[in-house]
């Protein structure tokens, strides 16, 4: 593994996590 773009990485695994967690309270809202 290539150390170098680890703060790259893990802002990106963020929004991306951050991303995520949004669409899935959202749907889970319009189901229940």
């Amino acid at each position: 593994m290539v150390r170098e773009a680890e703060g790259d990485d893990a802002l990106l695994s963020t929004a991306l996590g951050s991303s995520l967690n949004q669409a899935l309270a959202y749907t889970l809202r319009r189901v229940f």
